[in-house]
């Protein structure tokens, strides 16, 4: 692999950094400053192909990778505070996104139930369960075949 000297700068009060970057096949790949770029060749690493699905309803995003997360956490630990401070988000955060969401696919997505001896909780509706099951079935259907499909045109 080749590489192609630049300069790089960030944003006020960076200093300007000149970085060997590596070129391949007249593709200038970016790499972030103060990353390392200085590699053996035995080291260089090969090319991934990365991708990102969501389902839209009226030209709008309804459901993609951080509602799949959200619901999966919720599922999983019966909590949307929970689910939240795993995900690293505030639990206004959280319902932000679960009501827009149900807004947006005119459904229900969760159950609550308010606290008392047994306390309270969240469940996914049943609705809510089927769409997150059937999209995670997509994409692990997807998946291999975008890898294949990236094997067949960069072979190498």
């Amino acid at each position: 692999m080749k590489s192609l000297l630049v300069t790089v700068f960030g944003s006020a009060g960076y200093r300007w950094k000149r970085r060997y970057l590596p070129v391949w096949k007249g593709v200038l790949f970016m790499v972030p400053v103060g990353i390392s770029t200085i590699r053996n060749s035995s080291e260089d690493k090969q090319m991934q192909v990365q991708y990102k699905i969501w389902l839209e309803k009226n030209n709008e995003q309804v459901f993609g990778e951080g509602l799949q997360k959200l619901l999966s956490a919720i599922k999983r630990l019966g909590s949307i505070r929970q689910a939240a401070a795993e995900m690293r988000m505030s639990y206004r955060q959280a319902w932000g996104h679960l009501r827009t969401a149900e807004q947006r696919l005119q459904m229900r997505l969760i159950e609550t139930k308010v606290g008392g001896e047994t306390g309270g909780g969240t469940e996914l509706t049943e609705e809510a369960g089927i769409l997150l099951e059937r999209f995670e079935r997509l994409e692990n259907t997807l998946e291999p075949l975008v890898e294949d499909l990236f094997r067949q045109i960069f072979p190498d």
